[in-house]
């Protein structure tokens, strides 16, 4: 899934339900690679939410975080059988 930040940035999820943690690390590697931010492995670090707010600042209107890119099938897929 793909998650517009409210202007200022772009914001990936991975379904992760069924991987383990070499999988993980592989990816975000590369995710880092490319130019992602290290911060996305620390647990207590704030992401952009789906469907969220944004304060753009005092005097700035509250920014939609919207979904740009959902894939349903990997949802599918990530259910326990």
């Amino acid at each position: 899934m793909v998650v517009d930040s409210g202007g200022k940035s772009l914001h990936t999820w991975l379904a992760v339900a069924h991987s383990d943690e070499a999988e993980i690390d592989r990816y975000m590697r590369y995710a880092e690679s490319i130019g992602a931010d290290s911060a996305g492995r620390v647990p207590s670090q704030y992401f952009r939410m789906p469907h969220g707010t944004r304060y753009k600042d005092d005097t700035a209107p509250v920014a939609r975080q919207q979904v740009l890119y959902i894939n349903p099938t990997v949802l599918e897929s990530n259910k326990r059988k």
